[in-house]
């Protein structure tokens, strides 16, 4: 198991370097496209789940108590316990403490992860 975590923290630590190389050069018109749609859905999903969310009582606090702690980690760190809070707390969990950061880079590379090999579905189906 510890060897799968390490093998998960590799992989996403070369992902996020990845991506910053990527920041650096244009996304083809089509990976534009595709990430677009992806956002867009996710962010109708994200809407309906965040009012029901929002009448759970205390849930907002703890979004804002994940978000702070959160926010202490490096930008590897960030991102692997968004992943994790997505695994435990659901995916729009994770996506309302990422935008309670106020951090769009980290939500942004969240949003890419996900879409990969449409990673997102194993999130959505729980």
């Amino acid at each position: 198991m510890k060897q799968d975590q390490r093998e998960k923290s590799r992989r996403e630590k070369e992902y996020v370097s990845e991506k910053e190389k990527e920041e650096k050069e244009y996304y083809t018109e089509e990976k534009e496209a595709e990430k677009e749609l992806f956002e867009r859905i996710i962010e109708e999903k994200f809407k309906e789940e965040y009012k029901k969310m929002q009448k759970v009582p205390g849930l907002e606090e703890e979004i804002k108590k994940e978000a702070q702690e959160v926010k202490k980690l490096k930008k590897q760190g960030k991102v692997s316990r968004l992943l994790k809070l997505a695994e435990e707390k659901g995916l729009f969990f994770a996506i309302a403490v990422a935008r309670k950061m106020e951090t769009p880079y980290i939500l942004d590379i969240l949003h890419d992860i996900l879409a990969q090999n449409e990673f997102y579905k194993k999130f959505l189906k729980e």
